[in-house]
C-alpha cells in the first residue's frame, strides 16, 4: 500500500486479522479468493436481484477495507514518528549530559592545574622565609627579619584569598548565597572599597579616581553582594594596569538602575578571550606571571545575576578596558 511518504506498507494476514478483531471487526465472514475467481456462496443474497446493488455493495465494502488499511498504516506511522520523537530526545540529552561531564571534567583539570601554580608559589615563599628565620635568626638585622616576616604576611594573606575565591565560588553556584536589598549608601561602599582595594595593592602605585552624580533616590541593593562586585573589577583593573596609571570608578543613576563604570588603561583584553570571559578558571593569554584564578570575573557576573541586573564591558589590548554594571537600585 502507498504511503505519502512514496513507501510500501507490507500487511502479514494474520497480523490484520488481529488488528481487525482489536477494532470490533469481524474477519471470519470475509474469504479471500484468487483473483478473478467467483464465489457464489458469499454473495447468494444477489444472485437473484439487481447487479448493480451487488456491485454497489462490493464498492462500499472496498472502499471500506481501503480505509480501514489506510487508518492501521496512518496508526503504524503515528507510533513510529512517536518513537522516532522519543529517540531523539534521549539523544539530546544524552549529549547535554556528556556536555556536562566534559565541563566538569575541565574545570576539574583547570582548577587542580591552578591549584598546583597559584597555592605553590606562596607556599614555598612561606616556607624558605620561615626556613631562613629559623636557621639564621640570630644572624639577620631587624629590618632582615622584618621583610621575612612580610613576605609570609602577604604570602599567607594570597592563599586566604585564593581560598576565599573557591569557597565563594562555590556557594554562588550551589544556590545558598541570596540577594537581600536592603537600603544603603552605595558611594560610601564606593570609598570603603577604593581603600581597601588601594591599601592592599599599595606596592603598584596605581590609584583610584572616584566621581559620582547625585542619585535623587533611596538606593536599595545587597551589600555584600555589590561590595563583592566593587572589589573584584577594582582589584583587575589596579592589577593590569601599569604604576601611575590611574583608574577610573564612576557611578551614576540611569531611570530605575545604578551605572557603575570601571575603566583602566592597563593590558586590555585579547579579542580571542573576550567571549571566554566570564568562565571559571579562564584568564587573557596576556596576564604574563601576574597572579591570579581566573575567578573574579566569574563571581561578579553571578552577583550581578542575583540583583538581576546586567554586566558589559568593551576592551582593547595594551589601551584598557572598561567595565559597566547595571544593578536596579531604585523603586522609582
Amino acid at each position: 500500500m502507498g504511503t505519502a511518504e512514496n513507501l510500501v506498507q507490507v500487511w502479514e494476514l494474520g497480523a490484520l486479522r488481529s488488528e481487525l478483531t482489536s477494532l470490533g471487526l469481524n474477519w471470519s465472514d470475509v474469504s479471500m479468493a484468487p483473483l478473478g475467481a467467483t464465489r457464489s456462496t458469499s454473495w447468494a443474497p444477489f444472485a437473484g436481484g439487481s447487479g448493480v446493488a451487488g456491485a454497489l455493495l462490493l464498492g462500499l465494502f472496498a472502499a471500506g477495507l481501503v480505509t480501514l488499511l489506510a487508518l492501521l498504516a496512518l496508526h503504524r506511522h503515528r507510533q513510529l514518528i512517536q518513537a522516532f520523537a522519543r529517540t531523539e530526545a534521549l539523544v539530546d540529552q544524552r549529549e547535554r549530559e556528556l556536555g556536562i561531564e566534559r565541563d566538569v571534567g575541565r574545570l576539574k583539570s583547570t582548577f587542580v592545574s591552578m591549584v598546583s601554580h597559584e597555592f605553590r608559589t606562596p607556599l614555598g615563599v612561606i616556607t624558605a622565609s620561615a626556613g631562613s628565620l629559623k636557621r639564621y635568626f640570630s644572624r639577620l638585622s631587624e629590618e632582615q627579619r622584618a621583610e621575612l616576616l612580610g613576605d609570609i604576611m602577604s604570602s599567607s594573606s594570597r592563599m586566604r584569598d585564593l581560598i576565599e575565591e573557591v569557597l565563594l565560588l562555590g556557594k554562588v553556584e550551589s544556590g545558598k548565597m541570596k540577594c537581600q536589598p536592603l537600603p544603603m549608601d552605595i558611594a560610601a561602599l564606593c570609598r570603603r572599597t577604593i581603600a581597601e582595594v588601594t591599601t592592599a595593592a599599595a606596592g603598584t602605585a596605581c590609584s583610584v579616581e572616584f566621581a559620582f552624580d547625585a542619585l535623587n533616590g533611596e538606593t536599595r541593593l545587597d551589600e555584600t553582594l555589590s561590595a563583592i562586585i566593587l572589589a573584584n573589577l577594582l582589584n583587575n583593573a589596579v592589577k593590569y594596569s601599569s604604576a601611575g596609571a590611574p583608574v577610573h570608578l564612576s557611578l551614576r543613576r540611569e531611570g530605575k538602575d545604578a551605572v557603575m563604570e570601571v575603566r583602566d588603561k592597563g593590558i586590555g583584553i585579547p579579542m580571542a578571550d573576550q567571549k571566554e570571559l566570564f568562565k571559571s578558571f579562564h584568564r587573557g593569554s596576556n596576564v604574563g606571571n601576574v597572579p591570579g584564578t581566573g575567578l573574579g570575573l566569574t563571581i561578579v557576573k553571578r552577583c550581578v545575576e542575583l540583583h538581576g541586573g546586567s554586566i558589559s564591558f568593551v576592551s582593547i589590548e595594551r589601551q584598557g578596558t572598561t567595565f559597566t554594571v547595571r544593578l536596579p537600585a531604585f523603586s522609582s
